[in-house]
């Protein structure tokens, strides 16, 4: 038995049709698992940036608690030192003060000394002008 020419173009034409389909089949199946695995994909990336989002959430929360103790701290610093400063010049304030009071004492003792011995001379130039006349 010997096949013909069509008879030979009939199968290689059954057999394309065949394969024709199984193909289509496979690229069915292909997509299919294409759009399971994208699908997973996309649940496990929208899970990820949701977890991400918690997680920056944390630490924006920890930064800035840790920025406010810093500010505190800061404002502590700030305080302390201004309270430094008003001691500081309290206490310079009170040595001029003493300094100021020495001062005003010797230069008290100075005058009376002074006045005194303007006192003796203007004397001595009476008695002086006494014994000239």
């Amino acid at each position: 038995m010997s096949l013909t020419k069509e008879d030979l173009k009939a199968i290689s034409d059954l057999i394309d049709n065949k394969l024709e389909v199984q193909s289509q089949r496979i690229e069915e199946r292909f997509n299919e698992q294409d759009k399971k695995i994208e699908e997973r994909f996309n649940e496990q990336g929208k899970k990820i940036e949701e977890r991400f989002n918690v997680q920056g959430k944390n630490i924006e929360e920890r930064f800035n608690e840790q920025d406010k103790w810093i500010e505190k701290r800061f404002d502590e610093q700030r305080v302390e030192f201004k309270d430094m400063l008003i001691d500081n010049n309290l206490l310079i304030a009170e040595h001029i003060e003493i300094i100021v009071s020495q001062s005003e004492e010797r230069l008290i003792k100075e005058i009376k000394e002074i006045k005194r011995v303007t006192a003796d001379n203007c004397y001595n130039i009476v008695e002086l002008r006494n014994k000239i006349s």
